[in-house]
């Protein structure tokens, strides 16, 4: 199962038991000055019982045929840069993720998105 998300980790206890393994990608800390979030949420991951080591590989193992552009309405400049990227690659499949939403992968190219909030 894959579960793919930008804020609200609480859903995870919904789908994935504890122990399990998890992928962490942190690439929209880097536009921020203050990265000591994305540490916390790594913590936060880890007392909840999941391994959430940072990845070099952001193929999402295949499962799915499109890419997410998170934290959609939650800042002025995520909001411009993710329909910037929309407009400048038209060519590719993108979902907008607002941080109250995750997308929930049960096996290839099935899935759906949940509010978590």
């Amino acid at each position: 199962m894959l579960i793919l998300l930008s804020k609200n980790k609480e859903i995870i206890k919904n789908y994935l038991q504890p122990n399990s393994n998890i992928g962490f990608i942190a690439t929209a800390s880097e536009l921020e000055e203050n990265r000591d979030y994305m540490y916390q949420d790594r913590e936060y991951l880890y007392k909840m019982n999941y391994q959430a080591p940072l990845l070099n590989d952001y193929n999402a193992m295949n499962l799915v045929d499109f890419y997410i552009l998170p934290h959609y309405k939650s800042k002025d400049k995520y909001t411009k840069l993710a329909d910037e990227i929309e407009k400048e690659y038209n060519n590719y499949k993108f979902i907008k993720l607002s941080n109250n939403q995750a997308i929930v992968v049960d096996r290839v190219n099935n899935y759906k998105i949940v509010e978590t909030e």
